[in-house]
């Protein structure tokens, strides 16, 4: 009998050891996908917009307000403040960098609404690839609308 009490108290201890590894892992899983996405984000504003060292920094500060507020709002954020003063800073950035050639595919048409088209479609759960079918924007533009706006 004693023997089967210390078992069990050894699988139980051993079940929740495996938890907190687990669960820790996913813990760095999600902070090293989360900074993949800032460097994608920064990465792709930096290659749009062609900004010089302070929009680069206005931007980065952007995105660790958007970052914080995805810690804090949870599942369901409310991105929207933050979002519009990152398309803001976006679209100035890009008014900044018009005077050099732009030879993305996605170059001539009107970003705000065409951003807007695609978080709409994001929302309806179409994929990244449809996204850029449909709106004809880059596809790390697409996949990260759909990271952000899809419904998971």
């Amino acid at each position: 009998m004693d023997n089967l009490f210390f078992i069990t108290v050894a699988v139980l201890i051993l079940a929740i050891l495996f938890s907190m590894i687990l669960a820790y892992r996913l813990y760095q899983d999600n902070q090293r996908r989360e900074a993949n996405l800032k460097n994608e984000v920064l990465s792709l504003l930096a290659e749009k917009a062609g900004a010089d060292r302070e929009e680069l920094q206005e931007i980065r500060e952007l995105v660790n307000a958007l970052r914080r507020e995805l810690k804090t709002q949870g599942t369901a954020p409310n991105l929207a403040p933050v979002m519009s003063a990152l398309m803001h800073k976006l679209e100035m950035a890009e008014k900044a960098a018009s005077s050099t050639p732009n030879l993305s595919p996605s170059g001539n048409r009107d970003d705000h609404s065409v951003f807007n088209h695609a978080i709409r479609l994001a929302k309806e759960n179409h994929n990244a690839e449809k996204l850029v079918e449909i709106c004809g924007i880059e596809l790390t533009e697409a996949e990260l609308i759909v990271r952000m706006h899809g419904n998971t």
